[in-house]
């Protein structure tokens, strides 16, 4: 019988790939059973306890702080069914050395004990395993919809992906195929210090259900972020994403400054431009001319998330502006005198694309008033 009471004195299973059977005992003078195995591929793990005369249990370990002890907090999933029935688990996990150990709940149990592990590989379709924010998986272009089957959890708790969008789009994820809980977020390094703050999340999902974001975004390079809060929790994820292409009907990305704003002329008849604001362009600048007094109008449509609209004179001075929230359309009807105006869009929290239609109607200057003769009333009067 192996001395493996202890975890110095653990049996060494080795690389665990297919099924492994033990027959052993626990009881009041050897209460513990510890057995080593590796997994060199991410793998569903089962493990069955079986032909028991007595109470046993069983836990799945892992050293994560590598102090050759087991914490509570180092306990990744447990099986302690009453009596002499059957234990089992059953959990996905990740490359590297894990413990299992079998055990009496009292020193008064005594039973033999036949354990079955087996791991069966899972087919991962990412080249590598994405690592953290410096070495991401680079997905380069993203546009039509790309697929990748991977694994987060103990040992292995983020997944970093890199992509690059040239123009504005709606991108889309789906992360399905979910054992566990996992969160997933849309980030952008904006600092480069390939680390992620706070203020550089735009959006996030959690949770064990399919997980979704959907979201317009703009020209730049982005981050996903697909990891466990817990590092107990383990799960293998399908991941879909696209970013189909939103064109833009402006000649270029209007400024984020009044110095850099669009020129748009002079605004006589109907203008209609589609563009974006958002995480990493923040704000959009038109600028444009009224040769005479006019009543203008403003409709900013088209939105998936709040956007709000400033009109500005030449001077700086906001002389209007529209607040809606949410994605609801933002108006602006008002006169305006002959002028240089600026048109700010912004966003307020999140990304939206939009649409922009602008116009105006002179307005017709009064007649001058007709000069008067005096001298002609008195001749008349006389």
């Amino acid at each position: 019988m192996p001395n493996n009471n202890t975890l110095d004195t653990a049996e060494n299973i080795g690389i665990l790939s297919g099924t492994e059977t033990f027959n052993e005992f626990v009881g009041t003078d050897d209460r513990n059973d510890y057995y080593r195995f590796t997994l060199d591929q991410i793998s569903n793990f089962s493990l069955l306890l079986t032909d028991l005369e007595d109470d046993a249990d069983v836990q799945l370990l892992a050293d994560l702080n590598n102090d050759t002890q087991i914490g509570d907090d180092e306990v990744l999933r447990s099986s302690t069914a009453s009596g002499n029935s059957d234990d089992s688990i059953n959990i996905t996990l990740g490359f590297g050395n894990y413990l299992l150990r079998v055990y009496t709940p009292s020193a008064s149990r005594n039973t033999d004990y036949t354990l079955n592990v087996e791991a069966s590989s899972i087919q991962t379709t990412a080249p590598f395993d994405p690592g953290n924010i410096s070495a991401a998986l680079d997905l380069g272009i993203l546009g039509e919809r790309q697929t990748f089957r991977e694994f987060v959890g103990t040992l292995d708790r983020n997944d970093y992906y890199r992509f690059t969008i040239e123009e504005i789009s709606d991108f889309s994820l789906l992360l399905s195929d979910l054992d566990d809980d996992v969160r997933v977020t849309l980030l952008a390094d904006l600092n480069n210090d390939t680390q992620v703050d706070t203020n550089e999340v735009m959006s996030s999902s959690s949770g064990s259900d399919d997980q979704r974001i959907d979201i317009s975004i703009g020209a730049g390079t982005y981050f996903l972020r697909i990891f466990t809060d817990d590092e107990l929790d383990s799960t293998n994820y399908l991941l879909n994403l696209e970013a189909p292409t939103i064109p833009r009907t402006t000649p270029f990305d209007p400024g984020n400054t009044l110095n850099t704003a669009l020129d748009i002329g002079s605004v006589s008849s109907r203008q209609t431009f589609r563009d974006f604001v958002g995480f990493l362009d923040e704000d959009d600048f038109y600028r444009f001319n009224l040769t005479q007094d006019a009543d203008f109008s403003l409709l900013l449509s088209d939105l998936v998330s709040d956007a709000d609209v400033e009109l500005i004179a030449d001077s700086g001075e906001v002389v209007d502006s529209s607040r809606e929230g949410g994605s609801s359309d933002d108006a602006i009807n008002t006169f305006l005198e002959a002028g240089t105006y600026f048109i700010r869009i912004f966003r307020f929290s999140s990304n939206t694309r939009y649409i922009l239609n602008v116009s105006s109607t002179a307005v017709p200057t009064n007649n001058p008033p007709v000069a008067i003769n005096d001298s002609a009333i008195t001749e008349s009067n006389t």
